[in-house]
């Protein structure tokens, strides 16, 4: 009986020890961030997306403290967006596929902050970056630096409004100079 018992119990616990190694490996990743904007807090009108294969994906957002988690499946394409009304936005794509030694390991949380930055001359604008997995550091990481990659798109982004200034300015000059005729 005693022998019983014993063996009950042992089976018992293995069927638990597996399932608890089981959930050590997650089956996504998880971002965890903050969102805020060149004046700070990010507060009302501001929305983050998670798109994977064109359907809208559950993430926590909280629009007081810019706080947010995102989850994204392995072994898949996504898309994060963060907007808001007159600021630039910004997108990154997510490629979750690795090397399945890897899988097996599991993935740490990664930190994600996001600083949205006002638009210039109402002119629209998205800032883009992509994170895959990289054989080089064993792990997720962004393809390009991200503060170089937004430093980059901001320039470019000041050509272009700089552009549409002085087209704006050039139109109106011509209204004035043919009210003036």
């Amino acid at each position: 009986m005693k022998f019983k018992n014993l063996f009950s119990s042992l089976i018992i616990f293995l069927v638990i020890g597996a399932s608890a190694q089981a959930q050590g490996r997650r089956e996504y990743i998880i971002f965890d961030g903050l969102l805020t904007s060149a004046a700070g807090s990010v507060n009302e009108g501001a929305v983050i997306k998670l798109v994977c294969s064109g359907r809208n994906e559950y993430l926590k957002f909280d629009a007081e403290t810019g706080k947010f988690q995102v989850r994204v499946g392995l072994d898949r394409d996504c898309e994060i967006s963060f907007t808001k009304p007159g600021f630039i936005s910004t997108s990154i794509f997510l490629n979750t596929i690795c090397p399945k030694d890897r899988l097996e390991e599991g993935f740490p949380d990664y930190e994600l902050n996001v600083t949205l930055r006002p638009e210039v001359a109402n002119v629209p604008f998205t800032i883009k970056h992509e994170i895959a997995y990289d054989e080089n550091v064993y792990n997720f990481d962004f393809k390009e630096d991200f503060n170089r990659s937004t430093n980059r798109q901001l320039k470019e982004y000041k050509a272009i409004t700089s552009n549409s200034e002085k087209i704006a300015a050039e139109k109106a000059r011509l209204a004035e100079e043919k009210l003036k005729a």
